[in-house]
């Protein structure tokens, strides 16, 4: 029963579904220890600290899990591993962060660039050309000025001709504009994460259609995302319970409203039916608008 799985005490199996795929996106790995109960039933899933769990790897397929600082060793079918996004025969996943660093180091350069811009021009550098070589008399002469310009609305009164000040910034339209660097970065962050402006309660777009294309994508990947934890979950935990006839769990779309998602579905099913396409192809597309609907079971 899903609704015992309690985590580490104060989470649910949803909680943990969340920190699961949080943790496997970011790192690339997450490992959980499965807790059996007498009947050799999973009851459990215990979140390890995914940098300190080691993998004995022998002719590609994974032989054990090891704890590195206490040496405690687990057979592949007690640790709940997700490997995110695997190349070849890699075991481990491959963190979706590590491809972004060059671009987030980029976005920080090009901010911090920009905020000494524009704090160049509200606090300019001053140049004070005082007509003497007495050293005395520039010190009493900077001492003043330092005084004045902490004070808001200070004067600073000097002696006719005695001190010149010139205001060093950087001058208007005279070099490259950050800003124009800074949003291709963006764009391109956003492409690589999918994740649409809008989303993140920012960008514009021209069209209701652009930002429909826009949230499309997004769905996909959340879909994606939830069809890999639906696989492993069949295949490293249910299959452990029920090895015979191993159920599949399913999660909702919530990325896309349920009203949208019906209409969209009742629509493409009356569109096909009343198409011109031959029967077995209709009948292979209507029975996929069926298994989404859930009217059919999706195996």
């Amino acid at each position: 029963n899903l609704d015992e799985f309690d985590g580490n005490g104060k989470e649910s199996f949803k909680l943990i579904m969340n920190n699961a795929i949080k943790v496997a996106k970011i790192g690339g790995e997450y490992y959980a220890e499965i807790i059996f109960d007498d009947d050799e039933m999973p009851v459990n899933l215990v979140t390890l600290p995914p940098d300190g769990i080691k993998q004995v790897v022998k002719k590609g397929r994974i032989r054990k899990y090891e704890e590195l600082k206490t040496g405690t060793t687990w057979r592949p079918q007690e640790i709940f591993h997700l490997a995110y996004n695997p190349i070849g025969c890699m075991t481990h996943g491959k963190s979706v962060i590590e491809p972004m660093n060059n671009l987030l180091i980029d976005l920080l350069q090009v901010q911090d660039d920009m905020a000494k811009i524009y704090h160049r021009y509200v606090k300019p550098v001053h140049l004070l050309k005082v007509r003497s070589d007495d050293q005395g008399e520039i010190d009493a002469v900077l001492d003043k000025w330092k005084k004045a310009v902490r004070v808001p609305d200070a004067d600073l009164a000097v002696p006719d001709e005695t001190v010149t000040i010139e205001r060093h910034s950087i001058p208007q339209f005279s070099i490259l504009d950050p800003a124009n660097w800074h949003r291709i970065i963006m764009d391109q962050l956003i492409m690589a994460s999918r994740v649409p402006e809008l989303a993140l309660g920012t960008g514009s777009v021209n069209s209701e259609e652009s930002a429909r294309m826009q949230f499309m994508g997004f769905r996909q990947m959340i879909r994606w995302d939830q069809k890999f934890l639906e696989e492993n979950l069949r295949r490293q935990l249910f299959v452990q319970a029920y090895p015979e006839d191993t159920p599949k769990i399913t999660f909702s779309f919530g990325a896309e409203p349920q009203e949208e998602r019906y209409e969209r579905l009742m629509k493409s099913f009356q569109v096909i039916n009343s198409s011109n396409l031959n029967d077995e192809i209709k009948g292979l597309a209507l029975i996929q608008i069926l298994k989404e609907m859930g009217v059919i079971e999706n195996e």
